[in-house]
């Protein structure tokens, strides 16, 4: 199991945009993008790590883009500081 931390920009498009990010456990950052696509090509909430997500999260304009994925070794050399 790999320490993972996971990245997104939530939105509605119009009035809000955040980057949400989420420690997770996981095989791998590999395994963990390809079971994100397949969760969210069923289009019906999942949870990973304890932590719920909707598909809708992860498409803008009807189309799917994949999260940033990092170990916490790259997550932190992008810190600053």
């Amino acid at each position: 199991m790999e320490r993972l931390v996971l990245e997104f920009q939530m939105s509605d498009g119009i009035t809000y945009c955040d980057t949400v990010t989420y420690p997770i456990l996981y095989e791998s950052a590999e395994q963990l993008a390809v079971d994100i696509e397949e969760f969210c090509k069923s289009d019906e909430e999942f949870e990973i790590c304890g932590n719920k997500f909707i598909p809708y999260d992860f498409y803008e304009d009807g189309k799917y883009y994949t999260p940033n994925i990092y170990t916490l070794d790259e997550w932190f050399s992008q810190v600053k500081g």
